[in-house]
Parts: structure tokens; sequence; C-alpha cells
């Protein structure tokens, strides 16, 4: 996989440097270790669900033959660097900037680091929070720069839940995603301490929306997804 830091031409709506590429191998370390540790389900409770280790790492790659290349790639440009995740403007599905950007998508994934619009940032209605896009072989993730105390493990799940949708999976709450390890369930506990009985009904697959996205299960079935 590589990174694409997205930035305004004045370079002050993102990380940019050695922040940035200290940002990405601290991201690319935290992925990689929710995908060694593998957590055991939380759902359904009390469940005997087999923790099995995962079989895949995230490996930054460059283009072949460039040995200064790391795969971490920097872009100013004040048209497509923003992401916008809802209203009238939401650009969340549009892949201007993969078409654009995006360098050895037949073999690489890309991953897009983008600022949220400023726009939407003063609004008090718009969360600009860690969110992402999964977009067939890249991804677009938002919300590190607006948020100075998320670090790349506040937004590891984020980044492994696109990539699930990469991989084909689905959210496992909304429908029957075709596993029997992955109960349906409400969705409505982001953490333990939501409401009474989140404690017991919080759901901690990587694929679901949780403060904790860290359980990867055996059986799973290849379907479309959104995001």
């Amino acid at each position: 996989m590589n990174v694409h830091w997205m930035n305004s031409s004045d370079s002050l709506s993102n990380y940019k440097g050695e922040e940035a590429v200290k940002f990405t191998k601290g991201l690319m370390h935290a992925v990689n270790y929710d995908l060694a540790k593998n957590a055991k389900m939380l759902l359904p409770r009390r469940n005997t669900t087999p923790l099995i280790p995962t079989q895949y790492r995230m490996v930054l790659a460059g283009r072949p033959g460039d040995a200064g290349d790391e795969g971490i790639y920097f872009h100013y440009d004040d048209e497509l660097c923003y992401y916008v995740h809802k209203g009238k403007n939401a650009n969340l599905f549009d892949r201007k900037v993969i078409q654009r950007y995006g360098i050895q998508l037949d073999t690489v994934l890309n991953i897009f680091i983008m600022p949220h619009h400023p726009d939407s940032v003063v609004s008090t209605t718009y969360q600009p929070g860690g969110v992402g896009v999964a977009l067939g072989a890249a991804v677009k993730i938002a919300g590190p720069y607006e948020n100075p105390k998320m670090t790349f493990w506040d937004i590891r799940g984020v980044f492994n839940h696109e990539i699930g949708h990469i991989y084909s999976l689905s959210h496992t709450w909304a429908y029957n995603d075709g596993c029997d390890d992955t109960p349906l369930h409400p969705q409505d506990c982001f953490g333990p301490n939501d409401r009474p009985g989140c404690d017991t009904l919080m759901s901690n697959n990587f694929i679901d929306y949780s403060a904790v996205q860290n359980a990867w299960t055996p059986v799973r079935s290849a379907k479309s997804t959104s995001e």
C-alpha cells in the first residue's frame, strides 16, 4: 500500500514532511498490531467463536526500482484536497483525487489522508471526526489533522474498517452478511458506556462502527459493500 497526504496549496491544511511520515509509519504499526493481536468477539455475549490468527499485514510500497520512494506522497491541490462527509457538497464518493494522484492502482492499495473542508469544520452540525470510505483500489480517510489529540492509534480502527470493505466485507448489523459468527445487532452502542446495557451490547468487530474495532472472525464471505 502507499499513502497520500492531501493538502492545500499553502500547505496549512494537513500534516506534512517528517510529521506526516512519522504519523504514517505509526499508523502502519498500529494497524498491524491489531491484525497480529486479533481480539475475541464481544458478540454474541459469552460466545465461543474461535479466535484464529489473521493472515495479512500492511506494508508500505514505493515505485519499483526507486530506492528513495517509501510509498508516502504529498499533494498540494486546493480543488481536490478536501473531504466532505455529509451535506449537499459531500464528496466522499468522488474519485477525482484518486484518478489524478493514484500511484500503481493496479497493484497497490492507495490511501488518501485528507483534511475536512474548513467550511464544514466551522459548521455546528458537522463533526470532523475520523471517517473514511473505500473506493475500489483506494481508501479516503479524514480526521487526524482537525483533532490534534487524535493519534495514529485512534484512527487505526477506521483504517482497518475501510480495508475490510476493500476485501468485499459487509457491515454486520444492517442485514445478514452471510457469516454466522457476526451476529445482527442494533448498532446503537458506539462505546460501552453510551447507555445502560452497552457494556454487553457493543460490538468490537472491525467491520462494525465502534470505539473498538479489533476482532476478525473465521467465517467471511465476499459480498458487495458500501461505505
